[in-house]
């Protein structure tokens, strides 16, 4: 892929969002290949960090050393979140990107959602770039003759409108049940009452258990849907990070019974789905924050350990391998 104009910002301020993503602070360490792909030069990086920084985003720290694991250094700064959702009104920069929706906390500009931000059932599919379309819209196109939606689809919609109206129609009631017989209720002990039962108490779920629940729900759907399209691989993992939840094989499995689990999961994921490349042991023990940087039997342990632990729900337990200097996924499943 090459980068030209202001692809060159996008591309830089995308890999900050990743990597800010995974930080615990506001330095934040860019790798030249690993992370940016070998796209730049000294020079040029520095420049665009230089652009990033007139508008109160980002400041340069230093170039890559040894001590900084051979990454850039980058201190993220307060304008970051306005000069995201300043680029996010850009329909351009949301094809560029690829990025579908907002990120968590960010709003879109309201621009983006009044009535000239949606899509027009009279217009072309070029005309239609860059807006989006309404749950109304799409609950009025479900009513529609089926010969007289096809058409709209296939002659007005955007591919980002189509996969809308695909993710709304798809949701399948009998996984959902299925799921649900699958979640257990933790339910507390009430105390021994002498054999007597109290009838007047009653065990209520959190407020949020609901919420939390459907939340879970959907996120397990739409992964196994992914999963059941033709091309897709049998198991793809995928993490839920709020949730400490991995799903694999259709098995929901708390990664929060060991804390490298989780952690292992949040250095190996990125916005729920698995990184394609390799990562260094190194750099995840700089991650964990484990005080000795040569410590890669901490990360072999935690390989191994959350492999067989995996394979207790899914039967499967080389999800992860592991060498001397890297982890990274089975092929198999990604």
């Amino acid at each position: 892929m090459s980068l030209h104009g202001k692809e060159k910002i996008w591309y830089v301020f995308d890999r900050l969002i990743d990597a800010r993503e995974e930080s615990t602070g506001n330095i934040v360490g860019l790798h030249p290949a690993d992370d940016l792909n070998n796209h730049f030069s000294h020079p040029d990086f520095i420049n665009i960090i230089d652009k990033l920084h007139s508008e109160r985003v980002a400041t340069f720290i230093s170039l890559p050393t040894d001590q900084t694991y051979l990454k850039y250094q980058i201190k993220i700064l307060s304008g970051f979140d306005a000069y995201h959702k300043k680029l996010w009104s850009d329909p351009q920069y949301r094809e560029w990107s690829g990025s579908k929706y907002p990120p968590k906390g960010l709003e879109l500009s309201t621009s983006y959602f009044d009535d000239g931000g949606r899509v027009d059932f009279s217009l072309t599919r070029e005309q239609n770039k860059g807006r989006y379309i309404s749950v109304g819209q799409i609950e009025e196109l479900l009513k529609m003759p089926e010969n007289k939606r096809q058409k709209i689809i296939d002659q007005n919609l955007t591919e980002e409108n189509r996969k809308d109206v695909a993710s709304y129609n798809g949701m399948s009631l009998k996984l959902v049940d299925d799921l649900i017989k699958k979640i257990k209720i933790q339910v507390p002990k009430l105390p021994d009452v002498g054999g007597n039962i109290l009838s007047d108490i009653n065990y209520a779920p959190s407020p949020n258990y609901q919420a939390e629940t459907v939340s879970l729900l959907k996120k397990v759907v739409a992964s196994t849907e992914e999963q059941s399209k033709p091309d897709a691989k049998l198991v793809t993992p995928s993490y839920i990070k709020d949730q400490q939840k991995l799903i694999f094989c259709n098995e929901i499995i708390d990664v929060s019974k060991g804390k490298d689990y989780e952690l292992l999961c949040k250095s190996m994921f990125i916005k729920g789905k698995p990184k394609a490349k390799p990562q260094q042991i190194g750099d995840l023990l700089e991650k964990w924050q484990e005080p000795n940087h040569r410590n890669s039997k901490r990360v072999h342990n935690a390989v191994n350990n959350f492999n067989n632990y995996i394979a207790k729900a899914t039967t499967i337990s080389d999800l992860f391998y592991i060498n001397n200097r890297q982890v990274h996924f089975n092929s198999k499943y990604i």
